[in-house]
């Protein structure tokens, strides 16, 4: 299921191949396109998909929120990865590793994180791509120690998927 691994520069800092994916039964997560823009634009303007979340974005503010995935690629090696179908290849949101920039109980972490858009809800694509997600995070993180969560919450059962479904919610 995992096809992604580490390359790392001369420097020893670890940099993603960009050609090796992630494919799941239904789904793709693959690295960000300039075609991804769009959608996650309107994705993250829908009330109904951030109402969890402090406010709905602008599609300056959701660019830059690709701009930050991308970095945080680039500096860690992982990140939320645009999913798409397989079937016929339609963006419906992001899925992946990600390190909280938060102070809680559970940080320092790497977190699960996924926003899927609603007309994909109830399907279990957001279980199913965070499945893969950990699987294939789990084993690149658990020789460096780090701590693996998946933070859920009402947002999870307003999507029909989550933790209820998949219960990773802390492996080291």
């Amino acid at each position: 299921m995992a096809l992604w691994r580490l390359w790392y520069r001369k420097n020893g800092d670890p940099v993603m191949n960009p050609r090796v994916i992630l494919t799941t039964e239904r789904l793709v997560l693959r690295h960000w396109r300039s075609e991804d823009r769009e959608p996650f634009a309107r994705m993250n303007a829908d009330p109904i998909v951030m109402r969890f979340m402090p406010a709905v974005l602008s599609r300056e503010e959701s660019d830059a929120l690709v701009d930050r995935i991308e970095e945080h690629f680039r500096q860690r090696g992982h990140g939320p990865y645009a999913v798409e179908l397989r079937e016929n290849g339609t963006f419906i949101g992001y899925t992946g590793l990600y390190v909280p920039t938060f102070t809680a109980p559970f940080t320092p972490c790497i977190d699960i994180a996924w926003r899927l858009d609603c007309a994909h809800w109830n399907r279990g694509f957001a279980t199913e791509a965070a499945r893969a997600v950990a699987e294939d995070g789990f084993s690149e993180t658990r020789d460096r120690g780090s701590r693996l969560v998946y933070c859920a919450g009402e947002s999870s059962v307003a999507t029909g998927d989550g933790e209820d479904r998949y219960d990773a919610r802390s492996r080291r």
